[in-house]
């Protein structure tokens, strides 16, 4: 949620539960996987995708097909639209705010730390994109 939300709160929390499990987790092993993929996504960055939708794209599959076909965990896709729907959700995922079609069609933001590379609404340029390494990680998750 620090990552989406932009609210240092919830990154301190993600500190405190480090501390205090670091300990009790041999004795918890059935929450052990849901740790590990909060500290992956800590150590490695966690992308932000953004997918803006338009209501006459005729894309959409298209650019649905990288995110069922790359393995690229560390990462939260956000399903967005322009007007209300896009207008909406950046009220409390401002990684979503401004972001908006190109030439009418479904168009992906890949995003770390809230920085995104350039939009596209080309399938091959946005597996590229999920299939590049996080150039984010632990430094930045610290900030």
């Amino acid at each position: 949620m620090g990552a989406l939300t932009a609210d240092e709160v919830f990154l301190e929390r993600l500190a405190l539960l480090y501390s205090a499990f670091a300990v009790p987790l041999d004795e918890a092993s059935s929450s052990v996987s849901d740790l590990i993929k909060v500290v992956s996504d800590r150590e490695a960055g966690l992308r932000e995708v953004v997918l803006v939708e338009g209501p006459e794209s005729t894309n959409l599959d298209a650019m649905l097909d990288p995110l069922r076909q790359a393995f690229a965990p560390n990462k939260v896709v956000i399903r967005s639209g322009e007007g209300e729907r896009g207008e909406t959700l950046a009220k409390t995922l401002p990684v979503v705010r401004g972001k908006t079609l190109i030439e009418g069609k479904t168009t992906a933001y890949v995003c770390e730390n809230r920085v995104c590379k350039f939009p596209t609404n080309d399938p091959e340029r946005f597996l590229e994109q999920l299939l590049a390494l996080p150039t984010t990680g632990r430094e930045n998750a610290k900030n």
